[in-house]
């Protein structure tokens, strides 16, 4: 009998008929456990999806909230940075404007003045010709009157010669008119 056991044991079982057997007898066990559990894993599976989606739903709106925030920070910053832009290049321009007119004014100054310098260039030396005539015209009237005083001493000076030479033939005269004069009283 033993054998015949063995032979039973090791006689191939059906597993559709065994299968079968286990699911009815589990279900009789267990059948409502596991509905109710089936179920409750239904119910969890529907709660936990939904609340998943509730969860994407809500974390989609705060990621697009903070994206609209971000946005707006960055188009403020953008349209900040285009006005200080915009300053600064009108500044920059209204800079040029004056640097130009600056320079403008500097170049009519300039010219006004370098005009002025050419002018009392021009009067300064005409002022140094006619003080240059004139102190040439001193100059040659002081010699002419050195020259004219010169011939008066050396004519009164050749005047004052001739004179001694009259003078002494004038004495040589008397003296000798004398001598005659004398000579003769001598003679008596």
């Amino acid at each position: 009998m033993e054998k015949g056991k063995m032979d039973a044991a090791k006689a191939p079982v059906s597993s559709q008929p065994a299968t079968g057997n286990i699911d009815q007898i589990r279900d009789i066990l267990f059948g409502n456990q596991v509905r109710e559990y089936d179920k409750r894993f239904a119910e969890m599976e529907e709660r936990f999806s939904k609340r998943l989606l509730d969860l994407r739903t809500e974390t989609t709106k705060h990621f697009e909230s903070i994206e609209n925030y971000f946005k707006g920070q960055f188009d403020s910053m953008a349209d900040q940075l285009k006005e200080e832009k915009d300053e600064r290049t009108g500044d920059h321009k209204q800079l040029e404007r004056d640097l130009k007119e600056t320079a403008a004014s500097f170049e009519k100054k300039l010219s006004k003045l370098t005009e002025q310098t050419a002018k009392y260039e021009k009067e300064l030396r005409q002022q140094l010709l006619e003080q240059s005539k004139t102190l040439r015209e001193e100059i040659r009237q002081s010699i002419e009157d050195l020259s004219t005083a010169v011939t008066r001493q050396l004519d009164d000076l050749r005047g004052a010669k001739t004179d001694r030479a009259a003078l002494a033939a004038l004495f040589m005269d008397v003296a000798m008119q004398l001598n005659s004069e004398i000579a003769p009283n001598f003679d008596k």
